[in-house]
Order: C-alpha cells, then structure tokens, then sequence
C-alpha cells in the first residue's frame, strides 16, 4: 500500500496525506499494541556508567529498546542474553518464579497499558516528551540572554561562522540532504541505537514542508525539514553534513533552530514543534531544547512508554537515580523525578539551585527525594512557591518507590496528530 501511495503524482500524494497518513499511522498503533501481548524478555549484566558498581536488568520489550537501555545505565556493553517471550499478563508471576532475579525492571510498551503497569507497582516514564516553544513574546525575552550564558554563546557562533541559510523545495536540494546530512547525522550520532527513516517517508514531509539550509558561504553545512501550519511551525528532520558532530561546535545544528524559528516568527505562527526527545534531563538533546526556553510536553503523536520497577537498592540503583533525573507521568501530568544522595539535610542554597537547574515549563511540579530531609528554611522557600512548582519528600528510594501515587490516566488511544519525528 505505502509503495503504490509513493508513486502517485507529488500533488496528489500532498492532497491526500491530511487523510491517509493518520489513518495509517492509527492502524499500524492498533497493530503495534496487539503485538504487544506478547514480548520477548532480555536480561542484562554490567557496570554502572556512575558508580562502577554491578548491575542487572530485565528488560521486557523488542531489541532496540533494550538496546537504549543498555546506553543509558553501562559504562560497556553489557553481557545480554534474550531469555523468553512471556505475555503480558503473565509477567507478575514470571518475575517472581521463572524469570531471573534483577536491580532494575525495564517495560516498554504502547500507552494503553500504562495503567496495567502502573497498577503492578512500575513507575511511568514517557519514552520520549515533546518540546514546544511559544512564540507569543519577542524572542530575546523568551530566551533571556541575558542570564542564559550557553544560548547565548551559541548564538554568537552563528554570528561567528557568518552562517546564512535558505528555503527550498528543490529534490534534487532533498535527496543531498537526505544522502547527505540526514542518514550520516542520525547513524553517528546515535550509534547502534539510531533508528533512521527511510526516504519514502522523509521524502513525505518535504514534500509536504521545505527544507532549510544553512549555509557557511557556499557550503551546505546543516539542514531540517520544516513545515507550516496556520499555528505551528513544525521541525522534522534534522542533519550535519556527512554526519560531521565537530559542526556540532561551531553552531551548524544551533543554526538549524534559529533560522528555523525565525521563520515561524515571521509567517506568524504561535508556536514552534521542536519534536521529541528522551525524557532525561541530562540527555544532551533535552538540555539542548530546554535552554531555548521550550516548554515539555505530553506527545499525542508517540505515546510509548516505559515503566520502571526497581527489584533491590544498592550503589548502582542509587548511582543511576542519582545521576539520571528524569520526567514521570503521575495523574496525567508530567512531573520530574530529582534524587539527592547527599548525606545531611538539603539546605535553602541546594534546593534554591535544584529548581533553577531542572524547572522548565510543562511539568506539574518537580518533586524533590531527599533520604536526610530538609532544613526548615528549605521547606519554607517550597511552601512559598505560590504555583507548587517544588515538592520536597524526605524519605529514601525504596519507601518511595513503594508509596508514592502514580496514576497514569490521560493517556488515550487516539489517532496521532502530525508530524512523525522531531
């Protein structure tokens, strides 16, 4: 079906997308959750990337999720062995007979069985969250340049590299960024892990949108596919020429964004579609969206989630915890996890540094894990943020993990909306 679709006439594919791509999209989800009953088991054994310390995992899901779990927790690739298929309801009693025993618990699986994990005791984290930037207010306000020193000099190597950039709808422009800056970016900058979209359907968006170029005189540096909608300006697909991750330096990728939401700005758009990423803080795609004063979002167009149950607490737990906050989905709303492994109560000066370094608009609150508590001057300055951006706990990781309510709902079957990556 797709590949008589891709030779039909450009016009007409563009006048028919609005309709079929939804519609196929939303039966490939209906698909992928069937599929889903029953997955297969994967059992890791390594090292803690942060504290060195043995570690093991069981993965429940398809390869390439393990996979990204395996970059994020090892500092090496981990021993993996692929143990079974088990179904989905019968993954509480594998876990406590057949299944090996293990640290961490790793499911991957559509939305739709988020309250199903959530109810067996998993936290929900959302496989990847949506970054939007409003653009309602003049750009340096919403940036604020003044005190966002790694903007800002970014930006100055814009200036710097004397980067200009233009806007086209030529194929033959296409098929050298696709060839070109595209599958070369993706596959060395996400490694093993790297999953890139074929032409067909990158060739779709462009099709559908324009590719930006940036330029550093005549050489094509970067680019992105780019679309526009009356309210949202959509970015797509992103790319270095031949994959080169020094242009990451000297601002090539940082152009892409700029350029790219100046020209929402200028058709008048009031939003700008960053795309996705995963929901750590510390993932450098995340840091990157997050000090253009984007906003997080709940993503309607990938709702994959990943639900975490930890199985004991030891240095490698808590090293990874530590190490890795990360966006959680608690009553629908998006929160983030922060876990302090300091040994004396948080003082006013930790906790003051802990919001400005992890608050970001979208997120319900940021809800702080503190084992040794909290001076009373911290705990006053949470109880005086009027918009409850910060909630202290002070209990230790296990009684949270055993305690704390989590409630997935808001998570719907729903066609996507468009686009498909970002």
């Amino acid at each position: 079906m797709a590949h008589v679709y891709d030779r039909l006439p450009r016009d007409f594919r563009v006048a028919l997308s609005p309709v079929v791509e939804p519609s196929a999209i939303f039966v490939k989800r209906i698909l992928t959750i069937v599929s889903q009953i029953r997955l297969p088991v994967y059992f890791l054994q390594g090292r803690e990337k942060g504290s060195g310390h043995p570690l093991s995992v069981l993965f429940w899901g398809e390869e390439h999720g393990a996979l990204y779990v395996s970059s994020l927790l090892f500092s090496e690739e981990p021993v993996q062995k692929n143990l079974k298929k088990v179904y989905i309801w019968a993954l509480p009693s594998a876990l406590h007979s057949s299944l090996p025993k293990a640290d961490l618990l790793f499911a991957r699986v559509d939305g739709v069985y988020s309250r199903w994990l959530a109810r067996r005791g998993l936290m929900i984290l959302p496989e990847w969250v949506l970054f939007m930037l409003p653009l309602n207010k003049p750009l340096p306000e919403m940036w604020k340049l003044s005190k966002n020193k790694s903007l800002r000099e970014n930006l100055g190597e814009i200036k710097k590299n004397q980067y200009t950039y233009e806007i086209t709808c030529d194929p033959e422009k296409f098929e050298f960024f696709y060839h070109r800056m595209y599958l070369p970016y993706i596959t060395k900058r996400y490694g093993k892990i790297s999953l890139p979209h074929g032409v067909s359907f990158v060739k779709r968006n462009f099709e559908r949108g324009q590719l930006l170029l940036v330029k550093r005189g005549e050489e094509r540096v970067s680019g992105c596919i780019i679309r526009a909608e009356p309210q949202v300006t959509f970015l797509i697909h992103v790319g270095v020429r031949e994959g080169k991750l020094d242009e990451l330096k000297r601002g090539a990728l940082v152009a892409t964004y700029y350029y790219s939401i100046l020209w929402a700005k200028e058709r008048g758009c009031q939003w700008y579609d960053a795309g996705h990423c995963r929901p750590f803080f510390k993932d450098g795609v995340f840091f990157h969206k997050r000090k253009w004063g984007m906003e997080v979002k709940k993503s309607k167009r990938v709702q994959t989630v990943l639900g975490l149950g930890i199985g004991s607490f030891h240095p490698g737990v808590f090293s990874f915890l530590a190490n890795n906050p990360f966006v959680f989905i608690a009553r629908g709303k998006l929160k983030g996890l922060i876990f302090s492994e300091k040994t004396h109560a948080l003082t006013l000066e930790e906790v003051q540094s802990i919001l400005k370094s992890y608050s970001i608009p979208g997120l319900e609150n940021l809800v702080l894990l503190a084992p040794n508590g909290f001076t009373p001057q911290a705990k006053a300055f949470a109880a005086s943020q009027t918009t409850s951006k910060l909630e202290l706990i002070p209990m230790g990781l296990e009684t949270f993990f055993k305690t704390f309510p989590n409630d997935p709902s808001g998570l719907s079957l729903s066609p996507p909306d468009q686009p498909q990556e970002g």
